[in-house]
């Protein structure tokens, strides 16, 4: 009996649970029945491009430019494209819940108005390149876990989730770009900084170093520097105050009445944006107005964040001297008292010691040079106006650097633009650019010297160590490279040493073959390294004496020469001497022709002078 009734029971629960499912799938419209987890919108975030709201009397129209977001109504502005993002992505996830028709409202006897869709709260229109939604807003579900919706003018009234409610703006500014400036810090080329009362300060950046170039030309710092621009990319607006400025003067922002202005731009033409900075918005104090200059906008910011702005030329400054740019400098002329080292770069690209000798100079060498000086470290500023007590009145030392090779005697335009009047040897052409610095005489007992340059007022305090280590002489900066010999244009070798004399002649590019005094056979490996070394011979240091008795290196009855006579009309020859031991275990050499004795190592002169023939 038990089991029966159990039976029975299970029978029954079943058939009730058939009708509670066959009542409830019939109670609901066809559309619903078909749209398991269906969605309000068919949209996808990343392709909608067009976005308008309006309530009230707001209306606010946004478009996706390039994958920025902008406002063009009420105001042409930037729009947050975070902000923007985030609520499209709720759009895409709202649902399409119940679904009240037309027909089942008549029969309820219910209008749009129950549904808050009358009048609605909002309205939307968004979509993509081929398609737009409108969607209207109306009231909550009776039990608030709703927003009822209509979705293109449909007669439908739709039921979603009240997360829409969350994102509908009740002001443009809800969906405005909060910050001041747009983009990053790593774009800017250059900015200029205007404190009132103050002189402007231009910083341009110049490869991987960032330059002051007004009101003096030095090195700023590249950290300050970072850091400032990172302090104005921070600038957030707190209010949107007015879109149209009648008179700049009601929020000091007239150009005589600034605290501060600031201008950045982004490519070489200084085209930019030109912030202006005005009076406090409040009794507080804690907000300060702001606007960019040739717009209506102004904006409210805070004003512990424009002070940091406020920097001047002490405060950006490096603590480096700076000529100019190392890859402009094309001249270079070092004078203390009789003694001159003069640096010119060609045409080609290559330097050249032009005074007091003439040879070519190591590039490297140079290089290190202009780096040094451009890189001084300054020790101490002055404000002394005496430059005869501080010994710079005459100088001790003056170090010019140009941009080209300029008249002597004629003053050049310094590279803050301060243009000097030009010879007429000059006058057709342009007037090099360039800075003259100035110093003083190192004295005994003391760790600094004084320095200035020529174009400003500033006076420095420079380490006596490194300033006396910029060498003066000239063959310091001599190439090392004494002999370079393209071993395809070699036709003839002489080698004398001692008793012997041995000579070789090819034609063109064919075989080497003796020739009288010589009588055996070419010694083709010896002649193919002899060639090779040949092709760039370097000198392990350059003789600094200035006797010119050249027996004392064993160069007037020397132990050795090489001759090279070279292809071509004029029939070039190249002769290498080599003389005595060095002192430091190489080997006396010069080239004759060439001006200055230099060392080659002991192991290379007994090298180029193996026999050739055997």
């Amino acid at each position: 009996m038990h089991g029966r009734t159990t039976f029975f029971l299970l029978i029954l629960s079943v058939l009730l649970g058939a009708f509670i499912a066959i009542v409830e799938w019939g109670g609901k419209d066809e559309g619903e029945q078909d749209r398991p987890n269906l969605r309000l919108l068919d949209i996808e975030p990343e392709n909608v491009i067009y976005w308008s709201f309006s309530r009230d009397t707001l209306f606010v129209a946004c478009a996706n430019e390039q994958g920025q977001w902008l406002i063009h109504k009420p105001v042409e502005a930037r729009a947050d494209s975070i902000k923007l993002n985030h609520m499209l992505a709720v759009m895409a996830k709202l649902p399409r819940g119940e679904i009240v028709t037309a027909a089942q409202r008549a029969s309820r006897s219910l209008s749009l108005d129950d549904y808050g869709l009358g009048k609605p709260l909002a309205r939307m229109v968004l979509g993509d390149a081929e398609h737009r939604y409108t969607l209207a807003v109306g009231g909550l579900s009776p039990m608030k876990d709703a927003v009822y919706v209509q979705v293109d003018n449909s007669d439908a009234v739709i039921a979603t989730s009240t997360n829409l409610l969350d994102i509908i703006p009740r002001a443009a500014a809800d969906l405005r770009d909060p910050r001041l400036l747009a983009g990053a810090p790593a774009y800017v080329k250059g900015l200029a900084i205007k404190r009132l009362g103050g002189p402007l300060v231009e910083i341009i950046r110049e490869g991987t170093e960032w330059i002051i170039h007004k009101p003096i030309t030095a090195r700023a710092d590249w950290f300050k520097v970072s850091s400032l621009l990172e302090q104005l990319f921070n600038l957030q607006i707190q209010q949107f105050v007015a879109e149209r400025m009648a008179d700049p003067a009601i929020y000091g922002l007239s150009d005589d009445e600034t605290i501060l202005q600031v201008n950045i731009w982004k490519d070489e033409e200084k085209n930019g944006l030109k912030l202006c900075f005005g009076n406090r918005t409040n009794a507080k104090g804690d907000l300060i107005y702001t606007a960019y200059r040739g717009t209506g906008s102004v904006f409210a910011v805070q004003k512990d964040q424009v002070d940091a702005l406020k920097a001047g030329i002490s405060d950006l400054r490096d603590s480096r001297l700076y000529f100019m740019a190392a890859d402009a400098v094309a001249w270079i002329r070092v004078e203390e008292g009789e003694k001159v080292l003069q640096l010119q770069k060609a045409a080609s690209g290559l330097w050249q010691v032009t005074e007091p000798a003439q040879w070519k100079a190591d590039a490297r060498i140079v290089e290190d040079l202009i780096n040094r000086l451009n890189a001084l470290r300054i020790e101490g500023f002055l404000s002394s106006t005496n430059l005869l007590d501080l010994g710079l009145e005459p100088p001790a030392r003056v170090i010019r650097m140009a941009d080209a090779v300029p008249v002597l005697g004629a003053a050049m335009q310094n590279v803050a633009g301060a243009t000097t009047p030009v010879p007429a040897s000059q006058a057709a052409g342009i007037a090099p650019t360039g800075r003259t610095l100035i110093m003083s005489r190192p004295l005994p007992g003391k760790e600094y010297i004084y320095a200035k340059f020529e174009d400003e007022d500033q006076l420095y305090q420079l380490s006596v160590a490194a300033a006396v280590t910029l060498a003066l002489d000239p063959i310091a900066y001599r190439d090392s490279v004494v002999l370079a010999l393209d071993p395809t244009a070699v036709t003839k070798i002489m080698l004398r040493k001692k008793d012997v004399a041995q000579a070789v002649i090819r034609e063109g590019t064919g075989p080497w073959v003796p020739v009288a005094p010589s009588v055996g056979p070419v010694n083709l490996a010896v002649i193919t390294t002899l060639l090779e070394k040949m092709a760039t011979l370097r000198a392990v240091r350059f003789e600094r004496s200035e006797r010119n008795d050249l027996g004392i290196y064993g160069l007037k009855d020397p132990r050795g020469s090489l001759t090279f006579i070279l292809s071509g009309q004029e029939g070039i020859q190249k002769t290498l001497v080599l003389g005595e031991a060095s002192e430091d275990l190489g080997v006396y050499a010069m080239v004759q022709g060439q001006e200055g004795v230099f060392i080659l190592p002991k192991a290379l002169a007994d090298q180029l002078l193996q026999d050739i023939t055997r």
